[in-house]
């Protein structure tokens, strides 16, 4: 069987301004066969897929005349998908293996030429090396050229196998597999001229995505369920694991050869049957444990290179600026890669009671998540040392050229500052309540009634301590380029709320017709911030670059006495919204045995009442929105 489609969009939303609008190719083919077999049943597809956005140079209505400000994009992705399964149909132990295979490659540029014109004389860094080095004042209007080059590959492989082993009157069925993903990008990334940034005050330097090491994820799965007779019980049980591995990293990574073995089991206890008149009441008990690997990405894996500037001199001649004004630059490159960075582990436990009676089935699950491990950016502090020319030793009268370094008096200045490096740092508690209701359908209504509904409380802060620093003053010297505190204190927030949707489905056979009613309300939400304690453990100096323990002499320091933070009681106030109601309606009618059309209308009626927050009067509001379906089926 083979099919095709062809497709293109040339939107024009709002035809007076040009950034609305794009024109758009798709075409898609698709093979498919089959072959049947006295003891196989084997199946073949094969599927190609292209969608391109082209878009020609575009400027912005919105500014003034004689403004450059134009863009173009260009958007082309390619991808294949393939299939292959072979099912037996003799004999349990194999009853089938599936291959699947996919990729794609995408080519994404942008394109954009922008005048900027500085406020004032902004100073544009331009070395891509550590050390000494010149800047270039950004003087006057100029057009500023950009180009993002992204070519991104995917390739994902997976191979499956399942079968059975009956054990007695114990079913037993089994799966497993392997996958392979394989993502890089080979584009040129950002594209542009450093003494001419997109903005005056981008001190960033380019990078190119080819330069960025591929991410290659191998994991692996086994899976065993049983279902085991006990008495009149019956017990479903479900276990397995998952293995996952980072594979053609540096040796530098502690990632690198490490499997992580991820261990998960479900259990269902379904007690027999209790009569209650003539009818069967039917419970079961079900739990479940598992952990979740969650590798890290490739911006924390292969981060870019932090690049610190400091200005020595910074010399303006007002007379000739451009013939005699320097900017001298002391530039670090620090690696803000963690080679330390470990994958995040999710911890969840949940339990679950479930009842069904002539129809109607409810069922409540309480859960709990835990991960100590998070990924997040965390802040990294050193000293630097630089000189810091005096520019009031220039003489301008005297200038043929920018004033040399090596005449002018200097001071050494060692300062504290940093750059941010993934960690595993993040910690997450989860906790809730889910619960449903199914009815089944009342003949005197033809409607049955769907009750969900949830409460959940999360818990976001850090599990590890952080360096923090403070905006004070002393002597004209900032205190954080003296000392940088560092702290045990948890920031985060918890956050909670309860919601119930119930959904009304009536249907009318004879006539045709389904109308659905849901009532969506969301009882409350809350958000608190965690309480802190501002006072360091320890501090970070200039002087030396070590850590110091913050004792109460320091307390009293003239400069270290304002590491300790101090919070406003309002700070922790829980802000609560209160209830929010809002009730949705969905028609359907068929036409014949081939047409359904259907009308719905979302926020049709709401309950928003206003609430104070801090003093403050909130009013809430919401806009319903209509639309209409019609579907065909051959």
């Amino acid at each position: 069987m083979i099919n095709a489609d062809l497709g293109w969009l040339d939107s024009k939303s709002d035809p007076r301004n040009s950034l609305e609008n794009y024109r758009r190719l798709t075409a898609s083919a698709r093979l498919s066969m089959r072959w049947i077999r006295p003891a196989t049943v084997t199946s073949f597809s094969f599927g190609g897929d292209f969608t391109g956005s082209f878009d020609n140079a575009k400027s912005d209505p919105d500014l003034s005349y004689r403004k450059v400000d134009e863009y173009r994009s260009e958007y082309r992705r390619t991808s294949v998908t393939s299939d292959f399964s072979m099912r037996f149909t003799h004999g349990s132990l194999l009853k089938g293996i599936l291959i699947n295979a996919s990729g794609s490659y995408q080519n994404d540029r942008l394109t954009r030429r922008k005048q900027v014109a500085p406020q004032r004389a902004s100073v544009a860094p331009t070395s891509m090396a550590e050390g000494v080095n010149d800047g270039s004042y950004l003087l006057g209007e100029y057009i500023a050229d950009y180009l993002s080059d992204g070519r991104p590959v995917n390739i994902f492989i997976k191979s499956r196998a399942n079968g059975s082993l009956p054990l007695g009157s114990i079913s037993n069925d089994w799966k497993l597999g392997v996958e392979y993903t394989f993502s890089k990008n080979y584009g040129h990334g950002q594209v542009y001229d450093l003494t001419r940034p997109l903005s005056a005050s981008w001190t960033s330097r380019p990078r190119a995505y080819r330069d960025i090491p591929a991410l290659q994820v191998v994991s692996s799965f086994i899976e065993e369920q049983a279902t085991v007779p006990v008495g009149g019980n019956s017990v479903e049980i479900q276990a397995g694991a998952r293995t996952i591995s980072l594979v053609g990293l540096d040796r530098r990574y502690s990632l690198n050869g490490k499997v992580y073995i991820d261990p998960r089991a479900n259990i269902v206890w379904n007690f027999p049957a209790i009569r209650i008149g003539d009818r069967k009441l039917r419970l079961l008990a079900a739990g479940g444990w598992g952990l979740t690997t969650k590798m890290p990405t490739v911006d924390y894996l292969f981060p870019q290179a932090a690049y610190n500037d400091f200005v020595q001199l910074n010399y303006y001649d007002v007379a000739n600026p451009r013939e005699h004004s320097r900017v001298s630059l002391r530039t670090y490159i620090d690696d803000a890669t963690n080679y330390s960075l470990r994958s995040a582990r999710n911890h969840k436990w949940e339990i679950r009671l479930g009842a069904e009676l002539e129809g109607n089935r409810m069922s409540v699950t309480y859960f709990r998540e835990k991960m100590n491990d998070g990924f997040r950016y965390s802040s990294y502090y050193a000293p630097y040392s630089y000189r810091k020319y005096d520019a009031s030793a220039i003489n301008p009268a005297q200038l043929e050229a920018p004033p040399a370094l090596e005449s002018l008096p200097y001071e050494d200045v060692t300062v504290l500052d940093g750059f941010r490096r993934a960690t595993n740092g993040t910690r997450i508690d989860k906790e809730g309540i889910e619960f449903q209701l199914n009815t089944m359908r009342i003949p005197a209504i033809a409607t049955a009634l769907t009750v969900t509904g949830a409460w959940f409380r999360s818990t976001y802060s850090n599990s590890q301590m952080l360096y923090a620093t403070v905006t004070d003053v002393v002597g004209q010297t900032p205190v954080s380029d003296m000392y940088i505190g560092l702290y045990d204190y948890r920031d985060g927030r918890v956050n909670e709320q309860f919601n119930t949707n119930f959904m009304l489905d009536t249907q009318i056979p004879k006539r045709g017709l389904i109308f659905t009613t849901s009532i969506q309300c969301m009882w409350w939400t809350k958000s608190t911030r965690l309480r802190q304690n501002g006072t360091p453990v320890s501090y970070l100096s200039a002087a030396d670059g070590l850590l110091h323990p913050y004792t109460s002499a320091d307390a009293s320091d003239p400069a270290r006495q304002f590491l300790i933070k101090h919070y406003n009681e309002d700070t922790y106030r829980t802000f609560r919204v209160p209830l929010a109601v809002y009730v949705n309606l969905k028609a359907t009618k068929s036409i014949g045995r081939y047409l359904n059309v259907s009308m719905f209308v979302n926020r049709l009626f709401d309950h928003l009442p206003s609430y104070y927050s801090n003093g403050i009067l909130v009013r809430r509001s919401s806009d319903p929105y209509f639309g209409m379906e019609l579907n065909f089926t051959i």
